[in-house]
């Protein structure tokens, strides 16, 4: 077998052969398609280079191709210049999901075919099927570096206990979570009932898990009580804010020896973040950049409405409002941890210390991609590839099952708070 190009550090004449005939190949496909397509070159090269060797790697990039082939004829075919288009999509398929499955809400202003239309224009919505296709790749990855088989042994092996715990943990997070989304509102002088509060809340519970997006339940709140998107906005944003900057302090405090890097990058992070905040404080012509983006730059479209989010958060930004907000949202992640510290020792990883999970899935949430970034972060601490995947998928499972029972059950508690829902 000819070694790849990368591995033999030079092209012998049979790889310049193949590549040059696999060019020929492509290019004289394409003009008799009629299918112009660069980019197809390149993945005739990466076969002729040798880079592909084996037939799982064939596999895995047909599948790719295959996820992308998908999504762009899905968004060819639904696409439309009238979209009214939302920070989030994923709220108004919960809310047909949720109606399709018994719960009864009026509609009166919306003819059914119209309904049906816009469905599909936000499931097919880029925003919603990246995220989705993205996580599922790396999940795909992740379980192809390791040994199926003792992963999902070590999975299987999760005592009934410790699934218990971890849904009582999650009922006491998402009533954490509630209390924290009313009190931001109620400071932002939202009147909303308590019933559409929680509904809301749980929708947008839901839809993160998937995920879909932060700001779904405050598209939820616009459609059952007409409250302003861009002010409750700032309620969401607020409460992102107190778990990052509780999640890159911890990091910070307590670090990862496998990652020297991190606790430089947090103290970096933290300063920039200053030096922005005090330059739009301090400095008038960065004031007045900012004011044109909003105005009449790139941003003018959104510009209005991220103004009014941005003066929400001001009202938000008060000693007594944060000080609660970051005591609600400690309790909040250490009840999430603890869940996760619980189930990674139900799945084998006993000698993992409570710090050592704390890091760990911090790490995890912080960088937006949970297997990954956990996988990481356990393996800066010396645990095997087998065991911390199993880990993660495990918490993944019992925690994303937990918050959708609960949720589910919420919702349907409270399905009569859909016939106050709002036209689109």
């Amino acid at each position: 077998m000819v070694p790849a190009v990368v591995s033999a550090q030079t092209a012998d004449p049979l790889h310049v052969v193949a590549a040059v005939l696999s060019l020929m190949v492509t290019v004289l496909a394409a003009s008799l398609a009629r299918a112009s397509h660069p980019l197809a070159a390149a993945t005739a090269l990466l076969f002729a280079l040798g880079l592909l060797r084996v037939a799982q790697d064939a596999w895995h990039l047909a599948v790719g191709v295959l996820a992308i082939a998908i999504v762009g004829e899905v968004r060819r075919r639904t696409r439309s210049g009238d979209l009214k288009r939302s920070l989030d999509g994923w709220a108004p398929i919960m809310l047909h999901l949720a109606s399709r499955a018994g719960l009864r809400y009026h509609c009166n202003r919306l003819d059914s075919g119209r309904n049906e239309l816009a469905f599909l224009r936000k499931l097919a919505d880029l925003r919603i099927l990246i995220p989705i296709l993205l996580t599922l790749s790396i999940l795909t990855f992740l379980l192809s570096l390791s040994n199926v088989r003792d992963v999902a042994h070590l999975i299987s092996g999760l005592p009934p206990s410790t699934i218990l715990l971890a849904f009582g943990l999650a009922v006491i997070y998402l009533a954490g979570r509630t209390l924290l989304f009313s009190l931001l509102l109620g400071k932002l002088r939202i009147s909303s009932t308590w019933r559409e509060k929680v509904l809301a809340l749980v929708i947008g519970e839901m839809a993160i898990t998937i995920p879909a997006g932060e700001y779904a339940q405050n598209w939820v709140l616009k459609r059952i009580e007409n409250a302003d998107f861009s002010r409750s906005s700032a309620a969401t944003t607020f409460m992102l804010f107190t778990t990052g900057f509780l999640g890159l302090s911890t990091l910070a405090l307590l670090g990862n020896p496998g990652l020297g890097w991190l606790r430089p990058f947090v103290i970096a992070l933290f300063l920039a973040a200053a030096a922005l905040v005090t330059a739009l404080i301090r400095v008038k012509r960065v004031r007045a950049e900012a004011y044109w983006l909003m105005h009449a730059g790139p941003m003018k479209t959104i510009g209005p409405e991220l103004l009014e989010t941005i003066e929400g958060l001001r009202e938000l930004f008060t000693p007594g409002v944060v000080a609660r907000a970051l005591l609600i949202t400690g309790f909040n992640l250490f009840f999430l941890l603890l869940a996760f510290y619980l189930v990674a020792h139900g799945v084998g990883l006993v000698t993992l210390t409570f710090r050592q999970g704390v890091t760990t899935y911090l790490f995890a949430i912080t960088i937006g991609f949970v297997e990954a970034g956990g996988l990481t972060a356990l393996q800066g601490w010396g645990f095997g590839l087998d065991q911390a995947l199993a880990a993660l998928l495990a918490f993944r499972l019992v925690w994303t099952a937990s918050v959708w029972l609960i949720c589910g059950l919420t919702i349907f508690l409270l399905r009569s708070e859909f016939s106050h829902q709002q036209p689109l």
